[in-house]
């Protein structure tokens, strides 16, 4: 996509050379245009949201058309039309327009049901066109309506998608946004171009929408293989990195479903309405191609791993799946399966490799991404309650999670416990029988009780100050300290595990 540029360009045609400007009417397309989404794809994510056996049912109803289609669907899922992505630069030029005394028309392939709202929250538009009926308004079905009301070449058409062609080929002047190059050309071959509003969006946006800074997380995968001093064998090093590959392939398409199924939330949170999703620099649409993509791809690398190694990456989806579409808004399940899913990725390690499982590692693990789950939470809730210090109302509601700021000091006290539990799981590790069998002077390892204790201790001193970023794991893996602690608890496994005692 090319880079993001609001200043509209004039066209071909001159405000001069237009005759009657006021007396022809403007009709605007809804989807891609007027917004930088598709509403239809964002209702049909939203109904499979609140019920997901829809999927069974979808393509029934596809069977009885698409207008029957997207009527059902939007019964299912209104939109927030006070939170869509709109296209600012064309909204300001639309308001202009109609300060002008130029007659403005909502014109839509989308449910009537649908349309309505965006109209009404715009205050801009005359009229509006939607499918209604179970007739489809879209290419040579919304040209012949559009000709039928104004006549042929007696209106303007704002449009964004090939299937406008159709429209332009019968219309006055063509307004066309954010369309592709080869979208405008052939505008310009069938009508005359009055304005153009170029693509909005970034290349780099692709690469946001997968999440890649996200795959640090999967690096749990080689814990076992460090934790048992396997890391340097290149069979274990290699089933590693393709178990990497493919939770990372997989992690990014759920973090795209995850995207998807949080639009209205996101795009009420003053940071992740940026994302590309939720401020539609990528379409909905864009996203339910690339979600089976990269799962498909995902299980491709799993399979010459084995099955067992298929059922752990099936097993982080299914738990993926239903983290986002209901343990998310529930208060406490939410921060428990956070915890679950990172140590699965721990248990995929073990798997991949058939390094024996060690209770002692499990344990660790649950307690700390319990720690910095309840971290994460805390966070925004932090966030929140400082954007909210000068509101009237006495609590505010984090958008799509069942916590409020009243929470704050629970989810405190929750998250320190936890963190200090790993390190006593840690200091019964050291006292038990089962170090022996990888660590000759395990009392060496008791140095790393008191640095562990440090770091948990500091991440939620810098998160009562409200400076810890919302995710902690991503904080850990940009934060200097951390590195540090992990290089001290390094030499120190490695002293323990060598025979040179100096004590």
């Amino acid at each position: 996509m090319p880079e993001q540029n609001t200043a509209p360009d004039q066209g071909v045609v001159s405000r001069e050379a237009r005759l009657l400007e006021h007396d022809i009417p403007l009709c605007v397309d809804l989807d891609g245009t007027l917004i930088r989404n598709d509403l239809f794809y964002e209702s049909l994510v939203q109904a499979c949201k609140a019920n997901p056996w829809l999927v069974f049912v979808l393509p029934f109803w596809l069977l009885k058309g698409k207008a029957y289609l997207k009527r059902r669907i939007a019964e299912r899922a209104p939109v927030n039309a006070a939170t869509l992505p709109y296209q600012t630069a064309l909204i300001e030029w639309l308001s202009e327009e109609r300060a002008n005394g130029r007659r403005l028309v909502l014109c839509t392939g989308s449910d009537l049901s649908l349309a309505q709202p965006v109209a009404g929250h715009l205050q801009l538009f005359d009229d509006v066109i939607a499918n209604q009926d179970l007739r489809n308004l879209a290419g040579a079905l919304k040209r012949d309506f559009l000709v039928e009301r104004f006549g042929s070449h007696g209106f303007d058409y704002a449009g964004n998608a090939a299937v406008d062609l159709d429209v332009w080929g019968e219309c006055h002047h063509a307004i066309v946004v954010n369309a592709t190059a080869t979208v405008l050309r052939g505008a310009k071959d069938v009508a005359e171009v009055e304005r153009v509003f170029p693509r909005s969006g970034r290349a780099t946006d692709i690469l946001r929408v997968l999440r890649i800074h996200q795959w640090l997380k999967n690096l749990l995968i080689f814990l076992p293989a460090i934790a048992g001093h396997r890391i340097a064998d290149a069979v274990i090093l290699l089933r590693d990195l393709q178990m990497f590959a493919a939770f990372s392939l997989c992690a990014s398409g759920a973090y795209i479903l995850n995207d998807l199924l949080d639009l209205d939330a996101d795009r009420q949170h003053a940071t992740k309405r940026h994302r590309p999703f939720a401020s539609g620099s990528c379409s909905t649409a864009f996203g339910l191609a690339l979600i089976p993509a990269l799962t498909l791809a995902g299980f491709a690398m799993a399979w010459p791993l084995g099955v067992a190694s298929v059922w752990m990456l099936a097993a982080y989806l299914a738990g993926t799946l239903v983290y986002s579409c209901v343990l998310k808004s529930k208060p406490l399940l939410d921060v428990f399966a956070l915890s679950a899913l990172y140590t699965l990725r721990v248990v995929a390690g073990h798997v991949a490799t058939g390094i024996a499982y060690s209770p002692w590692m499990l344990s660790f693990c649950t307690f700390i991404f319990l720690s910095l789950a309840f971290g994460k939470r805390f966070s925004e809730l932090r966030n929140l309650e400082c954007g909210h210090r000068s509101s009237p109302a006495p609590i505010a509601a984090a958008a799509g999670r069942g916590y409020t700021t009243t929470d704050i000091q629970q989810i405190n006290i929750f998250g320190i416990v936890s963190g200090f539990l790993a390190a006593l799981v840690l200091t019964l590790y050291i006292d038990s029988p089962a170090v022996t069998i990888l660590y000759k002077h395990p009392m060496y390892l008791w140095l790393l009780c008191p640095v562990v204790l440090y770091w948990i201790s500091r991440i939620w001193f810098i998160a009562g100050r409200g400076e810890l970023d919302e995710d902690p794991i991503l904080f850990a893996a940009k934060d200097s300290v951390t590195y540090w602690v992990a290089g001290f608890a390094a030499m120190v496994m490695l002293l323990a595990s060598r025979d040179w005692p100096i004590l």
